[in-house]
């Protein structure tokens, strides 16, 4: 492999490291990133994000329990595989899409 020399090793494909990322393209400077996932960080594929529609298919069922018998007759059933599947949805592009826009940092 031919060795190459950059200015700046970001560390982590998150939204943080391509901040920096970009930042430093922007500056003029000569940048690497590399992740030992993939690409997007865990925000993005298995964090924050993904998080939100799970907890909020949860808080749903028990906002409706909590309401039963005060209004609310039927109480929500979750299918997790149908969830799982929402959330995989929009997750599921998330590293490449992250790595080609990456890729287009260019200085």
């Amino acid at each position: 492999m031919k060795e190459q020399k950059y200015d700046v090793f970001v560390i982590g494909s998150g939204v943080a490291g391509q901040a920096v990322a970009e930042a430093c393209v922007e500056s003029g400077l000569k940048v690497a990133i590399a992740d030992k996932r993939e690409y997007g960080g865990t925000c993005s594929n298995r964090g924050c994000n993904p998080k939100k529609i799970l907890l909020g298919a949860t808080e749903l069922i028990e906002a409706s329990k909590n309401l039963e018998g005060k209004g609310i007759q039927n109480v929500p059933k979750l299918n997790w595989k149908k969830l799982m599947k929402f959330k995989e949805s929009f997750t599921r592009t998330i590293p490449k899409s992250t790595e080609k826009k990456i890729r287009g940092l260019r200085n």
